[in-house]
């Protein structure tokens, strides 16, 4: 960047307009992005945990 100041992912992954899913090896949400939680009508908190089918 030609500021010199750098983007943390967290910035990166909430300015997107895909959406995005982490989730662990038991297939539970761990991070939703804006995008996701829009796309599922749910928000964050709601999906913080919640297993995949």
């Amino acid at each position: 960047m030609a500021s010199g100041i750098q983007p943390d992912a967290g910035q990166i992954l909430n300015s997107l307009i895909n959406s995005v899913l982490v989730v662990d090896d038991a297939l539970a949400i761990h991070y939703a992005n804006p995008a996701a939680q829009q796309l599922l009508a749910q928000s964050s908190r709601k999906l913080f945990g919640t297993p995949l089918p």
